[in-house]
């Protein structure tokens, strides 16, 4: 849902860079956050994973804890049950004083 690479500012993959499945699914699944790095003066990310049936309105599907830049690193793995929609995208709220945090975000159908 999100390449591994170094973002400075909020963002998302919704609409045209969201992974669209064909159809919606009924067996939940896990989604992956991994931030190999983080740097800038109280610099943080808030990620989520969000689905969608049509590709417009989107829904949280998964929401992560947010990653500081004390611990420079971090990941996390979450699971959901019941209906994953149709589109896969993520989105992400960058803070900080010259953040740049380079992470990666995937999810795995059940």
């Amino acid at each position: 849902l999100h390449a591994l690479t170094a973002e400075t500012a909020t963002g998302n993959t919704e609409g045209a860079d969201s992974q669209d499945n064909g159809a919606s699914s009924a067996n939940g699944g896990a989604g992956y956050l991994q931030v190999s790095a983080i740097s800038g003066a109280t610099a943080t990310i808030d990620a989520k994973i969000r689905h969608s049936a049509d590709d417009v309105t989107y829904a949280d599907l998964i929401t992560f804890a947010q990653i500081v830049v004390a611990g420079a690193r971090g990941a996390e793995r979450k699971t959901v049950t019941g209906t994953v929609n149709r589109h896969l995208a993520t989105s992400w709220v960058i803070a900080g004083t010259t953040p740049s945090v380079t992470f990666f975000i995937g999810f795995d159908r059940g």
